[in-house]
Order: structure tokens, then sequence, then C-alpha cells
């Protein structure tokens, strides 16, 4: 789950207005973004101590750790969003979602499968109507070769939002790692009744021609 903290707005006015800090994200944002993580945190450092109050901005401090391997680290940047965020509110419960699914990451890449579930399933939880978390969660396990795991999470962003391609498309491929050929072609056909002309599509395609 890569969770990129952009210019932070608030409900009533921006939690950051100095362009310093505009300029100390966007190259923590951009370090990131070239693999130099150390870097990043020492950017994404220098932003919270202009601006102690953007909580959010830890959840950057979290991939950057994340990436570097240092997972304690990683989760206590996690628990500090939780520890600060309202979910009183759509954005604080998202918030908070991303934050648990932060952890539950940090324990898979650990081989902790158990705390990873339980904390992937709190962050569901949490906010259990938003596709996207359970399309994350399942492209964690997905790359992580938990392809059993992936199907779960894929068919519940399906379910949240049955009109949406990239759920389908994802199932199509699990179900064909799995060599559970009917099962891909009935969700590829699903994808491409909702998105038929692209470069997707068309790599769809090929794969049905290759399985029927």
């Amino acid at each position: 789950v890569t969770l990129t903290l952009k210019k932070i707005k608030g409900s009533d006015r921006p939690i950051i207005e100095d362009e310093e800090s505009f300029q100390v994200l966007d190259k923590g944002n951009d370090l990131y973004a070239n693999g130099k993580y150390a870097e990043a945190l020492a950017a994404f450092e220098e932003f919270l101590q202009l601006n102690p109050k953007a909580y959010q901005a830890r959840l950057n401090l979290y991939n950057c750790y994340r990436e570097m391997g240092e997972y304690e680290k990683a989760i206590e940047q996690c628990n500090l969003v939780l520890e600060n965020v309202s979910t009183g509110e759509a954005t604080g419960k998202e918030m908070a979602a991303k934050a648990l699914a932060g952890i539950g990451e940090c324990y898979l890449k650990q081989q902790d499968i158990e705390n990873a579930q339980k904390y992937f399933e709190q962050s569901l939880d949490t906010f259990p109507d938003n596709e996207l978390i359970a399309y994350n969660v399942g492209e964690i396990f997905f790359s992580n070769q938990k392809l059993d795991e992936a199907l779960r999470y894929f068919t519940l962003a399906s379910q949240i939002k049955p009109d949406w391609s990239d759920a389908f498309y994802k199932l199509g491929l699990v179900y064909l790692n799995n060599a559970d050929y009917p099962s891909a072609i009935e969700n590829f056909e699903k994808f491409l009744e909702l998105e038929d002309d692209t470069e997707r599509a068309a790599s769809v395609k090929n794969i049905l021609e290759q399985i029927k």
C-alpha cells in the first residue's frame, strides 16, 4: 500500500500553508519515487518539524521505513497515525484504515500471517464500504504470492463496487495463476464488459485466446 501524502487539506483550512513546507513535501515525494528512501525520510521528518500537527505525513515515514525493511519503526508510525486520527469522518476512517493496513503489510513481510490478517480485517472493519482498501489488501497478498488470500480481498472489492474493472482483472489473474481456467475466463469476460478498448483489454483478449 503506497500512501504518498500530497498537499494536506483540513476541513476548514489547509493544515499547511507556507511554500517552504510544500517544497519540502514535494522533495520528499520525489526522493521516494526515485527509491532514495533514507533521503526521503529525512525530508518528511523535516516537514513534520515544520508542521507537527500534520500527522498524516507519518504515513510517508511509514512508507520509507517499510521500503528500508525497518518494520518496527514503520509500525510505530502507523500507530502514531491511529493515536491522532478522528474516525468520526470519512477522511479519518480512511486514514485509520490505511494505517491498519500498513501494519498488516509489515507483519506480512515478516511472514507473520496471523497478525497480518488481523490488521487487514481491522482495516476493512474501519472502512468497510471502500473498495480501494479491499483491493489494496488484495494487491499486498498478490505481490507476496498469497493467492488464496488475494482472491478473498479482490472478490470483496468486486462486491463493494461491481462495476469496477480493476477488481475483475485481478481476479482473472489470480485464477489464472491458480490454473482455474473456467473462473479466470469468467472474470476476464466480466472485465471486458467494463473495459473493452484499452491496452489491458487487448492483453486480456490474448490471454482468453490461449486458455479457451
